[in-house]
């Protein structure tokens, strides 16, 4: 460990020796030395070696990036674990890219608890300006560009957007707590699932009002489509118990109303929507109504061929 130490001095030392000379007019590389705080052997916390970039303002020097590293652990087998940081600043240095010695790295964040951490609190002079940004395409001229913006004054704080589609070609697309919305683009999943334990999609929608779970902004074409009824399917019907509506109570009903009875009026359809699972059951229970109803008749219709049949043999005679 004590070699590992000598090594680094000694290349620190070769380093400044060249870099402490001006690289030019402006500017220049120093090596902090260790009367600033780094001191050897090291321990847990401790800066291990400072290298400032700074530059000429005409009268003295001024620091403008300074890279540093920080003891992290204590060491174990020759191995001493270690912090890389960069800074730099407007007004004052500060940490902008930290990378530990257990491989995360932070943008402006010191203390990164995970593999990539970015930090990035909205401004109101830059409503716009994203916290991370992926750049792709095949010119400058046909970039696709990947966005994720903070803003605490949007419905949304935290706003992803893409140039052009999504796809996940295996594996699964999971959202634990919020909401998924493609408002302009395709979201394909080739192998794998959509999984959102906690939240609601939403597909070509700006706003998902009320507590439903998918919301589409358009059409929707499918193969099959499986309804889970929660209420029961109405055999209940055909059960010796049921009360049937007679038709001349509906007749009256309809010529009031203008709708079915136990199905909603135009008016409530038209402002609230269709709820398919709620009219798949009336419409059924409708249907076994009418066939209720038809079973009447087409008693009724017997008896009458059957008196029929009776007085025609009564006049024949």
């Amino acid at each position: 460990m004590k070699t590992a130490n000598y090594l680094f001095l000694l290349l620190f030392s070769i380093f400044t020796f060249h870099s402490n000379a001006q690289l030019g007019q402006n500017y220049t590389w120093t090596f902090v030395p260790s009367s600033t705080g780094i001191k050897y052997p090291l321990s847990n916390g401790d800066m291990a070696g400072i290298l400032g970039y700074k530059v000429w303002t005409g009268t003295n020097y001024e620091t403008a990036v300074r890279l540093y590293t920080r003891a992290s652990g204590n060491h174990s087998s020759g191995y001493f674990p270690t912090s890389f940081i960069v800074q730099t600043g407007i007004t004052e240095l500060q940490d902008r890219v930290t990378v530990l010695a257990n491989g995360n790295v932070g943008f402006n964040i010191s203390n990164p608890q995970a593999r990539v951490a970015v930090k990035q609190y909205f401004n109101p002079q830059i409503p716009f300006n994203p916290a991370f940004e992926v750049i792709g395409g095949v010119a400058d001229s046909l970039q696709k560009k990947f966005r994720l913006f903070t803003n605490p004054y949007l419905p949304h704080p935290f706003t992803a957007t893409m140039d052009g589609n999504m796809f996940i070609r295996e594996g699964e697309l999971i959202v634990e707590d919020g909401n998924l919305q493609v408002q302009q683009g395709d979201l394909g999943i080739f192998q794998g699932d959509i999984n959102v334990t906690n939240g609601n999609v939403g597909i070509g929608v700006a706003n998902m009002p009320g507590n439903h779970r998918l919301f589409v902004g358009g059409s929707v074409v499918c193969e099959e489509l499986k309804i889970a009824f929660s209420q029961d399917w109405p055999d209940y019907v055909f059960y010796d118990e049921y009360s049937l509506m007679p038709l001349e109570q509906i007749r009256k009903f309809t010529q009031q109303h203008k709708h079915l009875p136990q199905i909603p009026p135009a008016t409530k359809i038209e402002k609230e929507g269709l709820n398919v699972g709620e009219m798949t059951v009336l419409q059924q229970q409708t249907i076994e109504e009418i066939y209720l109803h038809l079973f009447d008749l087409n008693e009724k219709i017997k008896k009458l061929e059957k008196e029929n049949k009776v007085l025609k043999s009564m006049i024949q005679k």
